[in-house]
Formats: C-alpha cells, structure tokens, sequence
C-alpha cells in the first residue's frame, strides 16, 4: 500500500486538529546546528560549549546529545503544477537525502497529489520511501502551508523525546491553503518540530518577495538549501546527521502559554574560531 498523504484528505486531517503542545511539560528540547568555515558542520563540540538562555536568564544544561540519534522525517514535496519542469530534480534530490539517512530513522512522505493514500504511516524502508517519491506526479493546485500543517499533526503522533524534522521542497507558492503564515509561525512555536527547506534561489522577485521556506527554517533553526546546489539531498541529510540536542528545565516553571524568547551561544572549542549557531527564537510555554 503506498504511504503517501496526498491534497485529498488534507481537508479531513486538518479539521480534526488540535493545538500542538510543548514535546515535554517540565522540559524544553533545543535543536542546534553550528557551522563553520563554508558553511560546513562543526562536529566535536560538548555540552560545555554551549550555553542557553530563556528570556534573557541563563538555564542549567541538563541534558546533551551530539549523536544522529533516531528521527521522525516528514517530506513534503511540491508536486503542483508549477513544479512540472522542477519535479524530476526535486525528485533526484529528495531520493538522495533518503539515501544518506541512517536506518534508524523513519520517513513519511507528503505530496500534492490528488491520489487517496489510504492508512498513511511512517515506515523505515528507505526504497519504499524513494519508490514514492518517484511515482509522483505533477499537476493540481500549491496548499503549501496546509502541507507543513498536516506533517505537523504527524509528527504530534511521535515519542516526545524523538527528533521531529519537517524537510519541504518546493517554490514556495502557495494558492489554495486554509491556514496562513501566522498561523502556521504560532503551530509551528508549539512545537518541537525543525523544518529543513529546499527551493529556488533564495533571492526576492519582481515585486520583492522572498521565497517563505527561508522564514520556516529561520521560524525552527533549520536550514535553506538551494535545489540547485550540487548535492543538495546528501548536504541536508549531513545537517540532520550533525545537529545537537540541549535540554533544559526551565527556571521559569510557570504555566502561563506565553512565548519565551530563546538564545543560544557556543564557546568555539579554538580562541578566535569563527561559528555561526542556528536554532528556534523562542516557544510558548504549556498552559
């Protein structure tokens, strides 16, 4: 049965959803990617590298990983009708990044098709994974944001301490959503969710607009590939592979939902190492 969601029953999901908590009640989960010279990842760095800041107020570090522990990966492909002379890269560079994942991690693909999916579920199968993504077809309307709220409510479904990534890849246009960007910002700040994004040049149009895949990646402390880079799929899975985890209890135990600004600094293991640190600019706190 192929496991992908499509443009059908988005409708339907989406009608039955709920706001998205926090992944944890009494601790807070920071994703970070650090980068160096050309922009590749900077491995090797410990706890004690680091330090968070909620609100302005330093947090105790209590918990720490470095590993490519396992993921829960949502990929959302742009198969609307303005991606036809797209598609084939998009799929050549999506296939890739599902190459490159390790076994451990599991993948879901959403499309913009019009097919019923059936029972949609997350399967670690990675050549089931890349026979999906190589029986879509373009054609049908551009619901992105509706898209990245769907593999929201997939991923809400998924252990609280497991990695949740979002990887869209699309123009970034959007025609025939519900929901809108501001929406999509609160959901996606009540959530533990990093969006990776691939797409077009990330530079602004004719009426100068840029391309709102750079905003989902700023809005989670993921990163914007340009689809034309070479290697674009293996270069988002390497970020995946070398993100850092930091958890904290926050000082601040009040249960108020107000959102909570974050902060991030890394000591550069080497005085006067040049890095520049990614990752979520705050969330709200549980009611």
């Amino acid at each position: 049965m192929r496991q992908v969601c499509g443009l059908a029953f988005f409708a339907a999901m989406l009608a039955g959803s709920q706001p998205l908590l926090p992944p944890a009640q009494e601790s807070a989960f920071v994703p970070v990617v650090v980068t160096g010279v050309r922009d590749q990842p900077v491995t090797g760095l410990e706890a004690d590298n680091f330090r968070v800041f909620e609100n302005g107020f330093e947090q105790t570090i209590s918990y720490f990983s470095s590993k490519d522990d396992p993921a829960s990966v949502v990929i959302v492909l742009d198969t609307s009708a303005s991606r036809r002379d797209r598609l084939n890269r998009a799929r050549t560079a999506m296939a890739d990044f599902v190459s490159s994942l390790p076994p451990q991690h599991e993948i879901l693909v959403i499309d913009f098709s019009s097919g019923v999916p059936g029972a949609a579920s997350f399967t670690r199968d990675k050549q089931s994974a890349i026979e999906q993504l190589k029986h879509a077809k373009a054609g049908g309307p551009t619901p992105l944001i509706d898209a990245v709220f769907l593999a929201l409510e997939k991923l809400r479904t998924r252990p609280a301490k497991q990695r949740k990534i979002i990887l869209v890849n699309s123009d970034g246009d959007d025609d025939t959503s519900r929901h809108n960007a501001i929406q999509l910002e609160v959901q996606i700040a009540k959530s533990d969710v990093v969006i990776l994004a691939m797409g077009p040049a990330a530079i602004p149009d004719s009426a100068g607009h840029r391309t709102p895949l750079l905003e989902f990646a700023a809005w989670t402390g993921g990163r914007y590939v340009v689809e034309d880079t070479p290697s674009a799929g293996r270069l988002i899975a390497e970020t995946l592979k070398n993100q850092y985890v930091l958890g904290y209890k926050p000082s601040d135990a009040a249960r108020s939902g107000k959102y909570r600004k974050l902060r991030v600094e890394v000591r550069p293991p080497a005085p006067g190492s040049k890095m520049r640190v990614s990752f979520r600019p705050g969330f709200y706190a549980p009611e």
